[in-house]
Parts: structure tokens; sequence; C-alpha cells
């Protein structure tokens, strides 16, 4: 295809007088082999693959304290807190968000600082001029206000573009405690096209993601499983229980392991519907039972509507 993501990271830390390897998507064996045999200090990927590499790890027995791997650049889905936690603590690296649009200039229209986590992502104004505009008249927005993201390119000559439309929601807003002085981006909420109307309510999959933060025994590996039931929509939370959480539960009655499930369920079940305003049907399942990505970008939600 015409994916230029690994093409500009390539050529960019080239010219920082980085020594590049070059190893395509998926192929979960070849990438620890690199990883352990030619000590990369960077990795780049998408966060979900990330998260494959770290559970790989520790199911195959790999040291990650013995890998030479500083740092995890990661983008290309929206991700959240809980996945930065277990990504840093799975491969021992520094994990931040690179943000961009092959139509635009590929990867690095913004990029998080190392020491920064949380805070948002830097636009390089001196070459794009970025707006968060409403997603039904187009009108820009305030700071702080989420919205759909377009760029302007002002230094792009062979394409350049007006109000590109990402479809990615987000928000702006200058960090007058941040070491740049160019405006930040937040982090990324959900595209306008994957953006699911359930009985009124605007529902992201990241939404449900930033919840299982407060749950410690709760995976952040799920799935929304959108399906009708006569004339309404209805969405399913699938999430995985935490390897150790299962490990512990082995030991216990079956009518204890349900207890705690359910449990478990309710508490996800009230917070969804406190903080997002939806009542969702909780599927907790064994760690491990969810898809997990194979190099590309992972798919949180399935819809089985026939619409």
């Amino acid at each position: 295809g015409l994916f230029t993501g690994g093409l500009g990271m390539h050529g960019g830390a080239e010219r920082l007088g980085m020594a590049v390897i070059p190893v395509s998507g998926g192929m979960t064996d070849r990438q620890l082999m690199i990883l352990q045999d030619f000590a990369p200090e960077v990795i780049c990927c998408t966060p979900s693959y990330a998260q494959t590499l770290a559970e790989e790890m520790i199911k195959r027995g790999i040291d990650s304290e013995a890998l030479a791997v500083k740092y995890a650049v990661l983008g290309a889905e929206p991700w959240t807190e809980a996945i930065r936690q277990q990504v840093e603590q799975g491969l021992q690296v520094n994990a931040t968000n690179i943000y961009g649009l092959s139509e635009i200039i590929g990867p690095g229209v913004s990029q998080e600082d190392c020491e920064e986590h949380g805070t948002g992502s830097n636009i390089w104004e001196d070459h794009f001029f970025p707006e968060v505009v409403d997603r039904d008249t187009g009108e820009p927005l305030p700071e702080g206000k989420d919205g759909v993201l377009v760029f302007t390119t002002l230094t792009k000559e062979a394409f350049p573009m007006v109000r590109y439309w990402t479809n990615d929601i987000c928000s702006l807003h200058y960090d007058s405690d941040g070491k740049r002085t160019h405006i930040k981006m937040s982090p990324i909420k959900g595209r306008a096209d994957d953006m699911l109307i359930i009985r009124g309510v605007n529902l992201f999959a990241s939404q449900v993601e930033a919840l299982l933060e407060d749950i410690p025994e709760l995976a952040p590996c799920y799935q929304l499983v959108v399906s009708r039931e006569g004339s309404l929509d209805q969405v399913t939370v699938r999430v995985e229980v935490e390897e150790t959480v299962q490990q512990n539960w082995q030991s216990l009655e079956p009518n204890t392991q349900k207890a705690r499930t359910e449990m478990l369920a309710n508490q996800l079940s009230e917070k969804i519907q406190g903080n997002i305003g939806l009542r969702m049907p909780i599927v907790i399942e064994n760690y491990g039972s969810i898809p997990r990505s194979q190099g590309g970008k992972l798919g949180r939600i399935h819809d089985k509507r026939n619409i």
C-alpha cells in the first residue's frame, strides 16, 4: 500500500545518525530475535503490538532487563496510560506517543516528550497549522474542547493540504509548564468514523479503556461487540482478567470464582453507567482470550449489526 510510516521513521532516524533495522509488521519470533541479537535501543510500533511483545517475552521467559532497548515510540492507534504502564513494565522502556498521517508528512506531525507523559504531544507549528473543529458544522472549537483535528500544511511543496480532515478526535492546548512553546494535542480519543451512537449516546472505545485503569484486576485487553436486538443497538464489553489474578483464582472453589467474576463485571458496569451513561453487559474472560495485535492496528470494535 501507500502507508509511509516505516519509510518516514527510517529516513528520519538515519538523518540523526542512527542505524535502522526495518523489520516490517508481525513475525513476533523474528522481532524478539532481533531485540536480543541486534540490541536496538529504540523500538517503534503500534502500542497494541508492543503489548503483544511484552506478553510474549513473559511467556518465553525472556528477561526484559537484559535487553538494550530503552525507548518505545508508539503510534498509529489510540492508547491509554494503562497500556503505557503495561508496555513500560513489560519491556523496561520509556514509552512515548508519536502522531502522523501519510497525507500530511507521515510520522512526526507531533511527538510526546519522554519527560512529559500524559500532557499531550507537541505539534510542530512551524510546519503545520492545526485546528479542532465541530464534526457536524466544521466550525473551529476553543482550546481544550474535543473535536475533529484538521491540518493546513505551511511548508509542504509537492502536495500541500488546506484544512485536511483527519477524522481523529482530540483537543488542542498550550502547556505553560511544558518545555516547548508549540501547541499540544491531547491523546487521540477515537475517530469520527469509528464513533458509535448507542441509544443517542456518543461512544468511543477509548472511553471504556480509560475506565479499566481504575480496576487493577482487569487487563487492558478488551473488545466492544456491537449487536442489534430488535430496533435497539447493544454493546457488550469483553475484557480479560490480569494473568496473576487468573492464577490466584485457580485455587478457589468454582462458586467463589463465579462470585468474584460477577463482582468485577458489576464494578465495571457501574463505572460505565456513571461515566458514559450506558448500561453494557460485561463478559469477563480468561487472560489471553481476546485477539492480540500481530503487527498492525488492533480493532477494538466488533460490529455484528447487519446495517
